[in-house]
């Protein structure tokens, strides 16, 4: 199953929402591995949401 468009930009929308101050203010930082870390935490997020909508998209078809 693909995700539809909307459907991926809400679950990047909501994995945006879910991150904490901290992750936020590293995803600005002048600290490189800083950085590299909060970008790993929002890929992290983002999947887990895709992967919640397919796994509910799935339990729709059955």
């Amino acid at each position: 199953m693909s995700v539809h468009v909307r459907l991926a930009r809400a679950a990047v929308s909501a994995a945006i929402v879910t991150l904490s101050e901290a992750v936020r203010y590293q995803l600005v930082s002048e600290v490189e591995s800083d950085r590299f870390s909060a970008e790993d935490t929002l890929v992290e997020r983002i999947m887990q949401r895709l992967a919640e909508c397919e796994t509910e998209g799935d339990a729709g078809t059955a």
